[in-house]
């Protein structure tokens, strides 16, 4: 049977007006490609350096006292805030210095907003401020961001205060 397409002005066969006449049939799915083997192990690597066990977040007042005053050994006291860029600098050194030092000095990190009183004791005015305590006495100062020789050199002098 021949039908007549309005508008066209063509004659088609039925059959091939009905194959026309619906949505698309679907596509067959592409089949996926074999997996290659990776030349390269997808497995991560992860380092970890275990904290250091002798550095301190100091709490409240009575921590402080008991963990860098009555300390028999030397304590370096970093005085730092959040918002501060020199502080975020500076602590990742102290703490590499207190790690290499395990058994022979601590770091107590006070956070200065929440400490306002040991603040005042110390006459932490500016931070970063770093101080050198052994036997409960400051024995050494400095403030600011300051160069690795000079950290060090102010290590080396706390570690030989007898």
């Amino acid at each position: 049977m021949r039908l007549l397409v309005r508008g066209s002005g063509r004659v088609v066969a039925r059959s091939a007006l009905l194959l026309t006449t619906g949505p698309p049939p679907p596509t067959p799915p592409t089949p996926t490609p074999p997996l290659l083997p990776l030349p390269y192990t997808t497995t991560r690597t992860i380092h970890h350096t275990p904290p250091a066990r002798d550095v301190y977040n100091i709490a409240n007042e009575d921590e402080f006292k008991n963990k860098v005053m009555r300390s028999e050994l030397p304590v370096i006291v970093n005085f730092h805030a959040d918002w501060c860029e020199p502080c975020h600098s500076l602590r990742p050194l102290l703490q590499k210095i207190a790690q290499q030092n395990t058994h022979k000095l601590h770091l107590a990190e006070v956070l200065v907003e929440e400490h306002i009183e040991l603040l005042q004791a110390f006459e932490v005015t500016a931070v970063p401020a770093v101080l050198g305590i052994h036997r409960g006495m400051v024995v050494g100062k400095f403030v600011g961001l300051v160069s690795h020789k000079e950290v060090t050199g102010f290590v080396e002098k706390l570690l030989n205060d007898d």
